[in-house]
């Protein structure tokens, strides 16, 4: 998947998913719920054959123009950008670790019948799940664990921790628990 940045890149970033579509089927493209933009982003993807998404709440500072501001406001179009996208059969990464997002995701799989072959349930290693990731498994429910890696996996790292500084209290007790 094509990762999505702040939002001066989010033009570019569809433009090089459109374009990479075209000639690769395994691609993929990263809308965030708190730009204001990504419905409409998601109503012109569904027309791709074959559209890849991940969904992700979004973690840069963006002004109040552009983005939703309240953790209920973004946590809203999480799901409403989810019902959008397997209303309109497109493959989604489910991309959080917040419990609440991750029982009403539950909620309207069971709702709409989604099969298990449309979506996945995406998390970055080392964040505790409070055993959702055994219940993953349990439904068969696909599961893609990031780990960062690559020349900016520091700076990808840095971003991660000043977004959940609590990511580093979970690093450490995994590493000393080892």
């Amino acid at each position: 998947r094509i990762d999505m940045e702040d939002s001066t890149l989010t033009n570019a970033t569809i433009h090089l998913y459109k374009k990479c579509k075209e000639q690769y089927n395994q691609v993929g493209v990263v809308l965030q719920a708190y730009l204001l933009r990504s419905e409409n982003d998601l109503s012109h993807l569904k027309n791709i054959k074959g559209s890849n998404l991940r969904i992700c709440k979004g973690i840069y500072r963006e002004s109040a123009d552009i983005s939703l501001k309240s953790h209920q406001d973004i946590n809203n179009n999480f799901m409403k950008l989810l019902r959008f996208a397997f209303e309109n059969n497109i493959y989604v990464g489910i991309a959080t670790h917040d419990l609440y997002l991750i029982n009403e995701s539950y909620n309207l799989i069971k709702e709409l019948e989604i099969k298990n072959d449309r979506f996945e349930f995406q998390v970055l290693y080392g964040v505790p799940m409070s055993g959702w990731l055994e219940k993953h498994l349990e439904h068969d429910y696909r599961t893609r664990v990031y780990v960062p890696y690559g020349k900016d996996w520091y700076d990808y790292s840095l971003r991660r921790l000043k977004e959940n500084p609590d990511i580093v209290s979970y690093i450490l007790k995994d590493i000393f628990r080892k």
